[in-house]
């Protein structure tokens, strides 16, 4: 089976295409991690029958409670600041200058959406983004993303309802080459075999790669951020807590992505101990399924070929008893470490 990493060639920056004979879910399941060259995949879904003066603000607030979501990724120190206390605003309004000049970002627009997020992460509302006019939106947002991924490009594949009428299908198409142009994002449609969208030119999904079942139900999905728990993860959120208060676990990198043997496309794995070769996974209820099974005792084997060892733990295992996890974490870091071999495995 060949990677569908090809498909990142015809789907240019700014331009709109339909992407055939995938879902967006199953293609961004496939697609992810991708290579460094490529663009940041986000995977959105739009809702049935959608207001149609509401399209773009609707496909905007899914960016920024991604954006939300990611923080403090694209304002580093921030926490910091808040921590001190005094003058919060000042601190961040230099640090938001500072990034505007190495990054390119828009200072005003950084400068709110950090003290947003300090004021309204626990909530995950995207009201506070509305402060700005679409457009600012549209560019700024992907820009926090880049800014957050290391990433100079930025695509969404867009899974369109069935059955919508020809006036919705035209709002919808306008919207997202709104949003490509504004952005400065490759768009990609998928579900989008209807005559509204045939100005689009079509990209088809590489008939030799298996479309995968989607596996999170979120109205926009994001890759993780390499060195923090995953977002949509409450067990991946605990268990980093709770290792960042073991000295014993030092060392420990989430959602590292490693090029392994023979897989031409990266593999992310959940938490990596690079001196020991010790790969954690947790395993939520996606991966009970014989596809995934299947999937995932294969790569397992990969990485054990080269020198890792793999350890598996289910969400519920860490969410009831996360100390028999944590136990179990520190015997198997020990056995590695003390193991012939155990820290000097092949490169």
């Amino acid at each position: 089976m060949r990677a569908p990493s090809e498909i990142w060639r015809h789907l240019p920056d700014r331009e709109v295409k339909r992407l055939a004979h995938v879902s967006a879910e199953s293609a961004f399941g496939r697609l992810d991690p991708s290579p460094q060259w490529a663009p940041v995949p986000l995977a959105y879904r739009v809702p049935a029958h959608p207001q149609l003066d509401q399209v773009a603000d609707a496909i905007l607030d899914a960016l920024a409670n991604v954006v939300l979501q990611l923080f403090p990724a694209w304002a580093p120190g921030a926490l910091d600041l808040a921590a001190q206390g005094g003058d919060v605003g000042t601190g961040v309004r230099a640090l938001s200058r500072r990034l505007a000049e190495e990054h390119g970002v828009h200072g005003p627009f950084h400068e709110h959406a950090t003290l947003w997020a300090l004021s309204e992460r626990a909530s995950a509302s995207s009201s506070g983004a509305r402060a700005f006019p679409r457009e600012v939106r549209a560019t700024e947002l992907p820009n926090l993303l880049r800014l957050t991924y290391g990433r100079e490009r930025i695509a969404l594949l867009a899974q369109l309802p069935d059955g919508e009428a020809a006036t919705t299908d035209s709002v919808l198409a306008s919207s997202f080459e709104w949003l490509a142009f504004h952005g400065c994002v490759a768009v990609a449609l998928c579900n989008a075999d209807r005559p509204t969208f045939e100005r689009f030119d079509q990209v088809d999904w590489p008939a030799d790669v298996d479309e995968p079942p989607p596996t999170i139900a979120a109205p926009l999905l994001a890759p993780p951020v390499a060195g923090r728990p995953h977002p949509h993860s409450h067990a991946e959120q605990r268990l980093h807590a709770a290792l960042c208060q073991q000295a014993w676990a030092a060392g420990a990198a989430f959602n590292h992505a490693l090029c392994i043997g023979s897989l031409e496309q990266p593999v992310r794995v959940d938490v990596l101990w690079e001196r020991q070769r010790v790969i954690l996974e947790v395993d939520g209820p996606d991966h009970r399924g014989a596809d995934k099974y299947a999937t995932d005792r294969l790569r397992d084997n990969h990485l054990q070929l080269q020198g890792y060892r793999v350890m598996r733990f289910t969400n519920e295992h860490i969410e009831h008893d996360l100390d028999d996890v944590l136990h179990q974490i520190r015997a198997f870091l020990h056995a590695a470490g003390t193991a012939p071999g155990g820290t000097h495995g092949p490169h």
